[in-house]
């Protein structure tokens, strides 16, 4: 499965893009949207986590653009905005869902496994350490 991986924050992008790795995803980071639509075109992504808030080019306005062009493809947005016009402005766009940050990494996993259909997103015990570390810094410690 690919994954286009949206996200601004270089630390929480390598970390994730890790952790997803291991769970047998092939995952394409960007830092911006401005090249989204052209990697869109080129290659089939199976689901596009994306940020609200990036350079250039905010999540809402690329999401409308993504859809427009056809793409039916999951979109998830993973935001800190927890505001609920974005929230309602990023699923009209076209969202399938919108998850906030902080949130633990088997919740980010759930919500993945949920859009594309897929059974339980298992992470290997060497990526165990990154988790931590990416729930301290990004996510929710229970």
């Amino acid at each position: 499965m690919n994954i286009l991986l949206v996200e601004n924050d270089f630390y929480l992008s390598e970390l994730v893009t890790e952790v997803l790795t291991e769970g047998n995803f092939f995952v394409q980071a960007v830092s911006n949207g401005l090249n989204i639509l052209q990697l869109v075109e080129k290659r089939k992504y199976d689901l596009i986590i994306l940020s609200v808030m990036l350079p250039e080019l905010n999540g809402i306005d690329l999401c409308c653009q993504i859809r427009s062009q056809g793409y039916n493809m999951p979109i998830l947005f993973w935001s800190s905005q927890d505001f609920p016009e974005f929230r309602q402005a990023g699923l009209q766009a076209g969202a399938d869902d919108y998850l906030l940050k902080p949130c633990k990494i088997n919740t980010l996993l759930r919500c993945i496994d949920r859009l594309l259909y897929r059974r339980p997103v298992k992470v290997k015990s060497k990526t165990q350490k990154n988790l931590y570390r990416l729930e301290q810094k990004y996510l929710q410690v229970a």
